[in-house]
């Protein structure tokens, strides 16, 4: 009787540690996806101070992050990649493979219905691919409720408004906004 309860409680914890297991490794990912994205935060900022993209994550240290950020699923640290649009950051995944940082959604499901290998990634697009208008000084201050008497009062009078490439109108539209 002792060996049939020891039995079953074996059958029982076989059956219960695959999903502990996958609980486990969603835990891992899910960690590894929010590192992911605190890193893009720490990129865009750097951008935004620089006006570029770093070339490495290791020019974020000690500034914007303590340090690179380690990869759990590899002996490294997260990769990052400049791209033909953007940015990317990424980790190996669960399958300890490098796939270049090639999506789950890019990676699909192969036409047998087996696993693909895949990376865990976060993607940053250049500013101008993301369908934000890009403004120049001249726009800032047409869109803004700015008038020429507030522009005068920061060096900006007619003449430097024109050397700037404001029309006689834009300078009329100033004037009595």
């Amino acid at each position: 009787e002792r060996m049939a309860d020891e039995g079953r409680r074996c059958v029982i914890s076989a059956m219960i540690m695959p999903a502990l297991y996958r609980i486990f490794q969603q835990g891992v990912q899910t960690e590894v996806s929010l590192q992911l994205a605190r890193t893009a935060l720490a990129v865009e900022e750097w951008r935004q101070r620089h006006g570029r993209w770093p070339d490495s994550l290791a020019q974020l240290a000690p500034d914007l992050l303590e340090g690179v950020p380690e990869d759990p699923f590899s002996d490294g640290a997260i990769r990052y990649l400049r791209t033909e649009g953007g940015v990317l950051l990424y980790s190996v995944g669960p399958d300890g493979t490098d796939e270049q940082g090639l999506s789950q959604e890019e990676a699909g499901r192969p036409a047998d219905g087996s696993p693909s290998a895949w990376d865990l990634t976060f993607r940053l697009l250049d500013p101008e691919r993301r369908g934000a208008k890009t403004y120049t000084f001249h726009d800032e201050i047409m869109d803004s409720s700015l008038d020429l008497e507030t522009l005068e009062v920061f060096g900006f009078d007619t003449g430097e408004l024109e050397k700037l490439g404001f029309s006689p109108q834009d300078i009329e539209t100033l004037r009595y906004r």
